[in-house]
This record gives C-alpha cells, structure tokens and sequence, in this order.
C-alpha cells in the first residue's frame, strides 16, 4: 500500500511538473470578482483547465469556465479539495461527507489515522474519543479551556446559545470570560462565561455597569425601576457627581441617581431640580445674600507647623470614609478623585506658591480655584501613599498632578471644567486629545519636563 500510494505522490508531481512546464511564458494576476477567483494573464487572457502556484506556494485549478474550483476536486490520480478562495488544502485535516480525512504535504486526501484526542480540522476543533467515536453536543475542557463541540462534532465559534442563556466562544473555539468587545459593541461574560444582562457590579473597585436584555453594554442616561441614572459614555460605569448633558446640569447622588424634582444644597449652593433632573441655583433675597456674606467661614491664622499638622489630620480623616485596606492605589485614587470633584466648589482665585496654606484653606471652606483643587488632592495622595507630581500648563495658570499608582505615571486633574470632562487617570494621549479639541489648549504642557504616561489607559 505505501509502495502504491508512494507512486501515486511522485505520478502527482510529474502531473503538476508537466502542468507548470506548458503555462504560458507571460506573467499575471488573482483577480476575485463575484463569481469567483480567475487568474488574468498580461495579454488579457486566462487560465483554464491549468493548475498554477503563487509565489506564496498556495496551488489552484482554473476549470474550463476561468474559474478557480472550490470545494472537492476529482484529479486523475487522487482528490483534492480546495478552500472557498479556490485555494488546495495542505497539511491538514478536513472533514467531507461527515467523515474526515488527512490532506497531505501535496493535498491528496486521505483517511484520517484514527487519532484520538483533540484534532485540529480546517474548520475547527474536533475530539475523537477512539476511533469510531467523535464527541458531539457536549462541552471537553482543552489546556484549561472549555470548548462546546456542536453537533457535527466541531468546536463552535461565535455566539452560542444553550438553555436560554449566551456564551461567547472565541475565534479557536474557546469559552470567553469578562468584557468582550463584539462588533463595537462590549459585553460581560461571567467566570462561567454566561453572558450577564442588567444592572451589574463589576470590577475590583465595585463600579456599576448596565448590560441590556441583549448583552449591550448600555452608556448615557438610563432609567431603571423609575428613576434615572447615568452611565458614561467611554467606560460605561455608573457615575456621580455633577454632569452637563442633554440640555442641562443634573447632578448624581453616591448611588449614580439623578436628583428630580426637589431642592438641595450641593457645594455649598442650594439647586431646585426639575422633574428631568435640570438644574438650577435658587434665588436667593438680598437679606439672605447679606446674611451668607456675614456668616461666611474665615480661615484662621496658624502657623506652618500646625497648618501641616491640621492638613494631614483632615486629609486622614477623609481617607478614613472613603478608603479601606483592601482597595489598591488606583481604587484609592479614584476615590480620591471622587471626593474632590463632589465636595469642593470652584471659586475664580487663591493665592498661589504654598500649597499645604492652599489645602488648609480648601479644607475648610470647601471652595478655591484650580491651585486649590490641586493642593487638597495633593493632601490626599500624600496622605494615601500615592506619589503624585506638580503639572504646570505652559502658561502658569493652571495646575493638576501626575499620580504613580504603581503601574506608571497619569494625570489626575480634578478641577471642573465649564465644557464638563473627567481626568482621573489619563495618558498624554488622552489629555491631548482633550486640550486640542473641547479644551481649547486646556491641558498644553512642555512633555519633557514630566514623566511620560504609558500608552494605554489606567486600568
């Protein structure tokens, strides 16, 4: 039988040899149309009946029509079988008519060695419990992965939907986990990898996430049981604090609520919000006015050691509400941040050059400009650990830091911006990106007085 088929590879190599050796001495090109692949010569004309071989060493037959065959090929000596290009399937295992064969190093098919175990097949992953025997519709883990084979026995791809929930099995035919990014669109899938729809807690730092009846990842403003939520539109987390969209200023309590129809006091200033969460500062009388300027808090006069001593006693105190031992640097960070943005109010000057003055000011009456802004969260990351460096813009008036949370240097800028934006964490290229475009120069830096970020974003 070897001495047989050992004939019969070097007849096929004579055949391809003779083939090659009556092509015509001119050169050409693949060309794919709807109908198919067709190789066009330099005079206009085109294959047929001929095999040929690119450069790249992939083989096809050009029938009679011009057109490269697909599919199963009947040759003189064996069978071949061609790929959807019209490209001859080497060195690999195919299946036809629901059995399997070998395709060799000169793509003639022959049956496969009953091989058991996981086999890899042009279309996919098979396991071949013995000889006879090819799992079908059931999940087998491979190197710690776990793959469904289908029906006809072959790993599937893509979407897959088994007692009524999704799992999403990648390009080899393994099971995803966590976010996935499908078609533009993000998708959760848990540890089990099962698809997860509503509202979801997610991460190491417990952020929230809104997932569709779909799987979507939903990002902007929500209504769930009611009430109104937002969720931002890059990370699709639920947020809070102030933000200006869809026509107005709504502000966020901590559980990523939008206020609706009720006043309150918010930094220090008192808001009426309407029944679609607008809104807008109360007015006040001038015998209210005249009684806010009376009562409003004078810093006392300390000295810089005492003033040391109180910053850093009010910026553990904070630190003691918002952080705990179990959050890392960058989950402190962000809480940081947090803070900041939602209990200091911006007021248009402070005085400048000393930043632990600044932040005890800023302390206490919760209220400065973007000096201010920097020194309090400069208080705090001192206070957490966390290194953090001062960040001029190029035209001395506006402050922010870099913070080192263990995972390379970021801009954390808690100042508020009248145009809205958030900068917890940001690379250069994101910053930039803002500066140039809705800032307006905002952020605009000599880069080679800092350390620079790291390309990808803060995780």
């Amino acid at each position: 039988m070897k001495r047989h088929m050992k004939g019969k590879r070097i007849a096929l190599l004579a055949g391809i040899s003779t083939l090659c050796l009556t092509f015509p001495s001119f050169a050409g090109e693949l060309v794919k149309d709807t109908a198919g692949t067709w190789y066009r010569n330099d005079d206009g004309s085109y294959l047929q009946n001929e095999w040929h071989q690119e450069e790249n060493g992939n083989w096809y037959f050009f029938g009679k029509d011009g057109y490269a065959v697909t599919g199963v090929m009947q040759g003189d000596l064996a069978r071949y079988i061609m790929d959807p290009d019209g490209v001859m399937y080497t060195n690999v295992n195919v299946q036809l008519d629901s059995k399997y064969y070998h395709a060799d190093e000169y793509g003639i098919l022959l049956p496969m060695k009953a091989t058991e175990g996981w086999i890899l097949t042009n279309n996919g992953w098979i396991y071949r419990e013995d000889k006879n025997t090819i799992l079908r519709s059931e999940w087998k883990e491979k190197d710690g992965k776990w793959l469904y084979l289908g029906e006809d026995g072959i790993a599937v791809k893509g979407w897959l939907k088994l007692n009524d929930v999704y799992y999403y099995m990648g390009a080899d035919g393994r099971m995803e986990t966590g976010w996935q990014k499908v078609g533009g669109v993000y998708y959760y899938l848990g540890d089990d990898g099962i698809m997860r729809t509503g509202l979801q807690q997610i991460g190491g730092d417990g952020s929230w996430y809104l997932l569709g009846a779909d799987g979507a990842m939903r990002t902007g403003w929500q209504d769930i049981d009611g009430a109104s939520y937002y969720f931002d539109m890059t990370g699709g987390a639920m947020q809070t604090g102030w933000h200006d969209v869809e026509g107005g200023r709504r502000y966020l309590g901590a559980d990523g609520k939008a206020l609706k129809n009720t006043e309150q006091t918010v930094d220090g200033v008192l808001y009426v919000f309407d029944a679609n969460g607008i809104a807008a500062v109360k007015p006040v009388s001038r015998a209210q006015k005249t009684q806010s300027r009376a009562v409003t808090e004078q810093v006392p006069a300390a000295s810089d050691a005492e003033m040391t001593a109180q910053v850093n006693a009010m910026a553990e105190q904070i630190l003691t509400k918002i952080t705990n031992a179990s959050m890392n640097k960058t989950q402190k960070a962000r809480a940081i941040y947090s803070w900041v943005r939602s209990n200091m109010r911006y007021v248009n000057h402070s005085e400048k050059g000393n930043w632990v003055k600044s932040a005890y000011t800023g302390f206490r009456t919760k209220r400065g400009d973007c000096y201010t802004y920097y020194s309090v969260s400069k208080a705090l990351l001192d206070k957490a650990g966390i290194a953090n460096l001062e960040v001029i813009r190029t035209d001395g008036h506006h402050w922010w830091s870099l913070v080192d949370c263990g995972n390379g240097w970021y801009h954390f800028d808690t100042t508020p911006r009248s145009a809205g934006g958030t900068f917890c964490l940001l690379t250069d290229a994101q910053l930039e990106n803002y500066s140039s475009t809705t800032g307006r120069g905002s952020h605009k830096i000599d880069h080679s007085k800092y350390p620079a970020t790291p390309t990808t974003p803060s995780p």
